[in-house]
């Protein structure tokens, strides 16, 4: 007797690992906000939620390169053409981009920090701008680390992106 098995469609397990890394960061952020606030305090915790937001801000980093490379892939793959040097060419106009954001936010990190966290400067005590700084630094990072996502997603590996995603939060 052969055992047969059970042959699930791709984007149905890509769809489903997202979902499932979705589940996981979100019930990561729950248990760690009652967590975070027993050591920080309110206060910490609130310098840290705002500093948290800037993700958004610094995962303009990319420039849109990501997307623009997973349309490129899928494109290649469809013709079956090598995308090796889209994928160089993305490298290089990343490096670029993160040199230019890290120059932008070291000069302007001490004016946007101290409008950005000025109900906090007692509590930071003159660290504003180091603070608002580094952030941004491995906010950015996480930014052009998103290019390697859409990478995956145009390879047609979503769901290892999606693992990645859940453990990076897992782990964090």
């Amino acid at each position: 007797m052969k055992v047969q098995l059970l042959k699930i469609p791709s984007h149905l397990i890509v769809a489903g690992s997202s979902w499932l890394s979705k589940i996981i960061i979100a019930g990561v952020q729950l248990a760690s906000i009652s967590y975070l606030i027993s050591i920080l305090g309110e206060e910490k915790y609130a310098i840290f939620s705002l500093l948290t937001g800037l993700l958004v801000w610094c995962s303009a980093v990319d420039f849109g390169i990501g997307t623009g490379l997973q349309n490129y892939i899928s494109e290649c793959r469809a013709k079956n053409k090598s995308y090796d040097a889209y994928i160089k060419s993305a490298l290089h106009l990343s490096f670029i981009a993160i040199i230019f954001f890290i120059a932008l936010f070291y000069i302007f990190s001490g004016v946007i920090s101290a409008k950005y966290l000025s109900s906090f400067h007692e509590v930071l005590q003159d660290k504003t701008r180091m603070l608002f700084f580094t952030s941004c630094l491995v906010f950015s990072s996480i930014g052009i680390g998103a290019i390697a996502y859409k990478i995956l997603f145009a390879e047609l590996v979503g769901w290892k992106a999606n693992l990645l995603n859940a453990l990076s939060y897992m782990i964090g």
